[in-house]
């Protein structure tokens, strides 16, 4: 049985849809509203599976009405119901299941109670695929053998990206407007908000992510099971104490990371993170290498090394390092090159010199 409330401010209109619905025994009218405010207040007790709103309505518009249902009733479908067919495109953007129009047709009423039933008798896949999260690099949402989810705007892509930043704490409201939306009209601002918490909903349902998972209650929670996220073994084991962890668990840390966090997003929020994670993967990365050298394992250690120079051509820790690996494989014309390079860098770009360590190590190597 699917449960359904019927939203028009015209009662003959309620009892005309309430009359063509009895022929349908698998749907039951758990309730009839004229007040919107009312029947939103019922909704998120309730959660019918199907609401029929009306959009021309008192008090509230039924389209911004909607986003307030499936913000608290996420797996409630909507079908608007209307005499004006302008509506149709902004019902279809908060992702409405139907729109009929006013006089209802029998037939038409018949198409989308298939549409209902069809959605709501699909057979529950056997196969759980896992959801892959990269925040490293490219930020890449979607299965790891197929395309990567579009997001509709780039306000809705920064939007799961701050939850994904704030993972398993709350936010409020306040917080996530004045992060992405500082200078818009507040209410537009929250509408906008709205609309992005429903799309990003949408998306994680097609993934086989429930809706529930990013928690309301005022606040904002995004909660994820199942999927593989490569922030979180960064967030388990640091800042654990470098030094003290394994081999293995230092090569996974280093592997995971594709790039700086949210790469190519110029997204203020995330600057401080950012900076902490390109710190630990230095550390990481650093540390990889110098066991690589103790164990003379210097194809691996130069690729680290040669990574870490590439991310900053000023440090000259990194440097003198694979100088050494060069020194014991007996390349010393690449160390000196190495060395020369790393003087003019440092000459024309910052106007100072190399350390002493560092010239001498190149006077010895012209012996």
């Amino acid at each position: 049985m699917l449960n359904a409330i019927i939203i028009d401010d015209e009662r003959p209109a309620l009892k005309e849809l309430e009359y063509m619905l009895v022929d349908y025994q698998d749907i039951v009218i758990s309730g009839m509203y004229t007040d919107p405010m009312i029947a939103l207040k019922d909704i998120q007790e309730s959660r019918p599976e199907i609401v029929f709103l009306d959009i021309k309505l008192p008090q509230i518009n039924g389209i911004d009405l909607a986003i307030k249902i499936t913000a608290s009733s996420p797996d409630t479908d909507i079908i608007f119901i209307t005499a004006y067919d302008s509506y149709a495109v902004r019902a279809f953007d908060v992702c409405a299941l139907d729109y009929l129009l006013k006089p209802i047709s029998k037939d038409r009423l018949e198409k989308t109670i298939q549409r209902i039933k069809k959605k709501h008798t699909q057979p529950v896949k056997e196969t759980k695929r896992r959801l892959v999260i990269k925040c490293f690099g490219e930020f890449r949402v979607g299965w790891e053998d197929q395309e990567p989810i579009k997001w509709r705007t780039e306000k809705t892509k920064e939007l799961f990206a701050l939850l994904l930043h704030n993972y398993g704490r709350t936010v409020s409201k306040p917080q996530i407007i004045d992060a992405i939306w500082p200078d818009i009209n507040p209410e537009n601002a929250e509408h906008q908000l709205h609309n992005g918490i429903y799309y990003i909903r949408k998306k994680l349902s097609e993934c086989e992510i429930p809706r529930e998972n990013i928690l309301l209650s005022g606040n904002y929670c995004l909660k994820l099971s199942d999927v593989s996220f490569d922030c979180a073994l960064f967030n388990e084991y640091l800042p654990t104490n470098i030094n003290a962890l394994p081999l293995d668990i230092l090569q996974k840390l280093e592997a995971e990371y594709a790039g700086d966090y949210f790469e190519n997003n110029d997204w203020p929020w995330a600057e401080n993170d950012r900076y902490a994670y390109s710190r630990q993967y230095y550390q990481i990365a650093y540390k990889l290498s110098e066991i690589y050298f103790e164990t003379h394992k210097y194809e691996k250690a130069e690729r680290l090394l040669q990574k870490l120079i590439r991310n900053n051509p000023y440090d000259e820790q990194p440097l003198l390092l694979l100088i050494k690996i060069f020194i014991s494989l007996n390349r010393k014309s690449e160390a000196k090159r190495l060395i020369d390079d790393f003087r003019k860098t440092l000459e024309n770009d910052l106007g100072v010199q190399p350390s002493n360590e560092l010239k001498a190590i190149y006077g010895l190597l012209d012996r």
